[in-house]
């Protein structure tokens, strides 16, 4: 069966257990140890690590956005009173998308933010590879948690500023507020109203809720090694193992296996029909197998 959802990530999970509690910094001094390069900031998603970012540091009106650009990422730059646009050059953007963990090759000079908002990086990888000031993950698309985005800064400072401009704004009921919202959000439109609306007020998240970020985070290589095993054994299963040479580029896992033109499934497998905007010339629908979705 051919569908058109776009949705190819990890299913969402409120994954409170074991209860931990911390705080932002512990996370983030974690992180920066086991990485490469950059300053992580965790924001509570990444529609408002977006917007904070152009808020506080951009200083343009308009902002070149990728092709098919989501529409988080069309309201994260709306909420920072700027406008987005799609050039008709998609080389040289304001955000460049590492489309499903594609590395975008085609950008002509650095982006200001590089969205890799699903892409699963490897221990020790190297960060902001594009020359980007910034570079976004989204620990929802990632790990499949309800919650949680880590802001990578090139400059220290402007970390520093991000982190300050965050716990300024704490407000301990509407945090709780939002984590109830964010757990019943996909219920209506309205619930999803209310939640967005307190997600674009760049509240902290509950020590609780770094808690949750904290043991996921812990577990990266566990979760990295166990992600690049499944993607090896479904090409085996289609035996597309000859498409292994897509793991390149800082060696983070595609999200989607794309399935070679006119390729017939022997496997009881759903495909999904999507617009591929990096690596190509200009969109083209691709179809693919989100292996991910179910775990």
């Amino acid at each position: 069966m051919v569908t058109t959802d776009g949705a190819v990530w990890p299913r969402q999970r409120l994954r409170l257990f074991p209860i931990k509690f911390t705080k932002a910094k512990s996370v983030e001094d974690y992180l920066e140890v086991k990485f490469a390069a950059g300053y992580p900031v965790l924001f509570s998603s990444g529609r408002v690590a977006l917007s904070t970012v152009l808020k506080t540091f951009y200083n343009k009106d308009l902002v070149h956005l990728f092709p098919y650009a989501s529409q988080c990422v069309v309201k994260s730059v709306l909420n920072a009173n700027l406008i987005p646009v799609t050039p008709l050059d998609s080389t040289v953007l304001d955000i460049s998308y590492n489309q499903w963990g594609r590395f975008n090759t085609a950008i002509k000079m650095s982006p200001f933010i590089e969205d890799s908002i699903d892409s699963l990086y490897p221990i020790g990888a190297k960060i902001l590879r594009s020359g980007a000031d910034f570079e976004v993950w989204s620990l929802a698309k990632i790990l499949g948690l309800k919650f949680g985005a880590i802001m990578w800064c090139k400059d220290q400072n402007q970390a520093h500023e991000l982190r300050r401009i965050r716990d300024n704004n704490t407000n301990t009921k509407l945090s709780i507020l939002r984590l109830f919202l964010s757990l019943i959000k996909g219920w209506n439109p309205i619930c999803f109203r209310f939640w967005e609306k307190l997600e674009f007020r760049n509240l902290p998240l509950l020590s609780i809720e770094y808690g949750v970020i904290s043991n996921s985070v812990s577990r990266w290589e566990r979760i990295y090694n166990n992600r690049l095993y499944m993607y090896k054994s479904v090409l085996r299963e289609l035996s597309l193992q000859e498409l292994n040479f897509e793991i390149e580029y800082g060696s983070v896992i595609p999200v989607v296996i794309d399935l070679p033109l006119g390729f017939k499934l022997s496997c009881n497998r759903s495909v999904k029909s999507l617009h591929r905007v990096v690596g190509t010339d200009k969109p083209v629908k691709v179809d693919v197998i989100a292996y991910q979705e179910h775990l």
